[in-house]
């Protein structure tokens, strides 16, 4: 959920971790900090709580109070959504130990912090309640109780650490190197002309001209000029010359990101109009793609959270109508907790816009357990349906079937909902002419109802609560359409099944409820009028695979000018990542 971000080489790294952070936002913005080392192998910590703007500001303060130029050449940088401790300057990374000699930053939980936080006590003062804190302290322990050099000092901190986290570490004892390490959590090394950096999410490596994803379970030392690696648990021992050369295979050509808002207001906004190019680009998809996914399959479970199990159960709809298969739809964090029973020749697809889901990770690799350990009959193949092909969820699947929708940087899902739905229409066997056509409705729906969506918004604050109502695929786009407003607009939002209104939903409604009706019968919206609640139709036209998606977009539609008419960060809501890496 935390974003890190870390720089060797010879720039000033100040400005171009700020910079870099600035791309981290969408994954924590609770509050965000740094470490340098400056010339005289002094380690400086700056902290905020609050967004980038903070930090700016302490930074400049700093540079002004300092009696002259900084020329900082390495550095760490995070950017915070808090789970261990509140959301303030104390909690804010980078942690350091109580001599100032070691910072961390870490995206990840630490289960065991509370026990290594009692071993450790009372010699060691601690200033926050994060999980973090007990790293450096651990370290600075093996360092100043055990002898230890400071690389097998981080080995034994590691060794000691439970948990799933990613890490980046300073020490004025090692003041040209970084250590980094991962463990079932992204970590990114890129190479760059002047050096190397490290950062949770390839956007934040813009100024690389090559790639790689840290392999799991490796620590590895990184200075200016090169890098040296080691993996901290092997079950079989290789040679120091192979561990090279298959370190170097892993090197990728970095692409081009497009990560500026290009003259909208928000990425939010931006990303909603980029839809009609992404629907024409999957409509387009060769039918030979996907032809041969069904063979010898009986039936389908979908693995998703969010907006994404929103789009499969709109998944489940079509393959079941389209396809004839048998579907079944899971929320991620249920999916273990329900163990159920394994079918025979039944495909697992797995759905995460970002490839780093925990609960969907969680429920991928039980699902991958459990079918080794039966017979052949379960060897159906497990895919991922994702934007990110270098992700965890890259690593424990058959196959992946990529969204290539570009960085979605806002937190609210738009553009990779739309492309899951249209994955999913695809893989039903929904024609390309049947798909394509919907690229120019869509467009036509953001020209024709903008207006109106936000003359509904400026209704749809006034009340304090709204409720979404629709039948058949329009159901799950009602759901998906409240979470929108409730993320974004921090609206309270409900969404049921249009038939279920007279099953207990009738006692919500009263002259402060407003309800947004998808597409209902006209006997209904009667009823809920005469109940004293407001009404608002959104009623469009055309094939219900068509209407679904259009009808989506206008909803999106109202949720940004929703926020917007309350004064909200449309881009960065309230207490929301965008990658939801922990439990």
């Amino acid at each position: 959920m935390c974003g890190i971000v870390a720089y060797v080489g010879h720039q000033n790294c100040e400005s171009i971790l700020l910079s870099a952070l600035s791309h981290l936002e969408y994954r924590g913005y609770d509050s965000a900090g740094m470490a340098f080392i400056l010339k005289n192998q002094q380690l400086v910590r700056l902290r905020a709580k609050g967004n980038l703007f903070n930090l700016s500001d302490k930074l400049l303060k700093f540079q002004m109070m300092s009696s002259s130029p900084i020329h900082a050449q390495i550095g760490i940088a995070h950017t915070r959504w808090a789970t261990h401790g509140e959301a303030n300057e104390m909690n804010a990374h980078p942690h350091v130990d109580n001599e100032g000699r070691i910072a961390v930053v870490q995206n990840g939980i630490v289960h065991n912090y509370l026990a290594i936080k009692s071993r450790l006590s009372p010699k060691v003062k601690f200033e926050s309640h994060t999980d973090t804190e007990v790293i450096a302290h651990l370290i600075a322990f093996y360092q100043n109780e055990k002898g230890l050099d400071i690389t097998n000092a981080i080995r034994n901190t590691i060794n000691d650490l439970e948990g799933d986290l990613a890490l980046a570490i300073l020490s004025v004892n090692a003041p040209n190197e970084i250590f980094v390490y991962s463990r079932n959590t992204p970590l990114i090394i890129g190479k760059c002309s002047d050096g190397y950096w490290c950062a949770s999410d390839l956007v934040a490596l813009n100024a690389c001209e090559k790639y790689m994803r840290l392999p799991n379970d490796t620590l590895a030392k990184i200075s200016a000029a090169k890098i040296s690696a080691e993996k901290l648990a092997r079950e079989t021992q290789i040679t120091e010359a192979k561990w090279e050369a298959e370190w170097e295979a892993k090197w990728h050509r970095m692409p081009v990101l497009n990560i500026q808002k290009q003259g909208y207001d928000s990425y939010m906004l931006k990303e909603v109009f980029e839809q009609p190019k992404i629907i024409a680009n999957i409509a387009r998809w060769d039918e030979a793609k996907v032809k041969g996914w069904k063979k010898g399959i009986k039936s389908v479970q979908l693995i998703a959270a969010g907006s994404s199990w929103h789009a499969a159960l709109i998944g489940q709809y079509v393959l079941e109508k389209k396809a004839r298969l048998t579907t079944r739809v899971w929320v991620a964090s249920e999916y273990v907790k329900a163990n159920p029973p394994l079918s025979a020749c039944s495909l697992t697809l797995a759905i995460s816009q970002s490839g780093e889901t925990a609960d969907v990770l969680n429920a991928v690799k039980w699902e991958r357990k459990r079918r080794k350990e039966q017979n052949c009959l379960y060897q159906c193949p497990i895919i991922a349906i994702t934007n990110r092909k270098e992700s965890t969820l890259a690593q424990y699947v058959n196959e992946i079937w990529p969204m290539n929708v570009g960085v979605e940087m806002a937190v609210a899902a738009t553009k990779s909902f739309v492309a899951t739905l249209m994955m999913l229409y695809k893989l039903a066997g929904i024609k390309t002419e049947e798909l394509l056509p919907l690229a120019s409705e869509v467009e036509h729906v953001l020209r024709t109802e903008s207006t109106r969506m936000r003359e509904m918004a400026e209704q749809v604050i006034k009340f304090p609560l709204c409720i979404f109502m629709g039948r058949g695929l329009l159901w799950p786009i009602a759901m998906e359409a409240s979470l929108k407003l409730t993320e974004v607009a921090n609206l309270a939002s409900l969404a049921y099944a249009a038939g279920e209104m007279k099953h207990g939903y009738l006692a919500l409604l009263s002259q402060e409820t407003l309800v947004i009706c998808l597409s209902c019968a006209d006997h209904q919206v009667e009823e809920i009028e005469a109940r004293g609640a407001s009404v608002m139709r959104l009623d469009l036209e055309g094939e219900q695979i068509h209407v679904a998606i259009k009808t989506l977009v206008c909803l999106q539609m109202l949720s940004y000018y929703a926020a917007k008419l309350k004064g909200l960060d449309v881009d960065r809501p309230r207490h929301l990542a965008k990658s939801v890496t922990v439990f």
